[in-house]
């Protein structure tokens, strides 16, 4: 695990230095701000974000973990809250690519996010999408081997899991463990962010 989280280290240093802001490299905000640079260059998409250490007010209502808010088309990360939601050195990662895909839906009109009806089908492609952005993460900017890329895999399943809903008659239901993990691990193997879009 402590060869896992250098890795991360690692392809979090390349991704905040590739950012226009390259400042906090070596931390997990620093990680964060990498993977939302990169989705925005990516997908050439614009839209604000806020990265916080305590619950923040937004156009949407409080934010206590993580959100996008179409409202005024901002992502929200309490660092701490995510920080310390999971033991998973990925978990931080997984959530901030999550929120920032739904950016990436409602700026480019996919997935249904931009009739405001989040969906099963939105999370899951939200899901994808982190998947895809983690994958570029740890095998371009870390260059990690072949049984090491697996186990960042775990580790992205493991964290997509984690945020899985178990109560299937919750209107706000965003996918069973196992629909997160299927989705984060088809954009974590797939060849390139494309096979998310299908």
């Amino acid at each position: 695990m402590k060869r896992l989280k250098k890795l991360i280290v690692a392809a979090a240093t390349a991704a905040v230095a590739l950012s226009p802001i390259g400042a906090k490299a070596q931390s997990v905000e620093g990680a964060i701000e990498g993977v939302i640079n990169y989705m925005t260059s990516l997908y050439e998409v614009n839209f604000n974000y806020v990265l916080e250490h305590q619950p923040t007010y937004s156009d949407c209502g409080v934010v206590t973990l993580a959100a996008f808010c179409p409202a005024d088309n901002t992502v929200y990360i309490n660092v701490e809250a995510v920080k310390g939601a999971s033991d998973n050195p990925v978990f931080s990662l997984f959530v901030a690519a999550h929120e920032t895909a739904h950016a990436v839906q409602w700026n480019l009109g996919i997935g249904g996010m931009d009739s405001g009806a989040v969906t099963i089908g939105t999370e899951l492609q939200a899901d994808c999408l982190a998947g895809d952005a983690l994958s570029w993460m740890f095998s371009k900017l870390a260059s990690v081997s072949g049984e090491e890329y697996e186990q960042m895999g775990y580790l992205v399943g493991l964290a997509a899991a984690q945020v899985g809903d178990y109560d299937y008659h919750d209107s706000a239901h965003h996918g069973t463990p196992e629909q997160r993990v299927s989705f984060a691990l088809r954009g974590f193997a797939g060849e390139n962010f494309q096979a998310c879009l299908r």
